[in-house]
């Protein structure tokens, strides 16, 4: 396995109870979507993640004074 990327995103909808329009939630299909993302990413399965979301490499900078981690977008 390839550790490729560090970090995707993915976009999802929640929804706001009538009862407490203060607490986003999840649908049951949108837990287990992202629990499949979650196993895919563990896997290093970064062709599923590009087509699900976007995928990030982590970078480091580094300098003298301070160092920096900046996502950068695997295209």
């Amino acid at each position: 396995m390839q550790d490729l990327a560090d970090c995707s995103e993915v976009e999802v909808e929640v929804v706001y109870p009538a009862d407490d329009p203060t607490e986003a939630c999840l649908e049951p299909d949108t837990v287990r979507q992202l629990d499949e993302i979650a196993r895919r990413a563990a896997k290093g399965d970064v062709d599923y993640l590009r087509k699900v979301g976007r995928v990030f490499r982590r970078s480091r900078v580094e300098s003298r004074h301070s160092s920096s981690v900046y996502g950068t977008k695997v295209k």
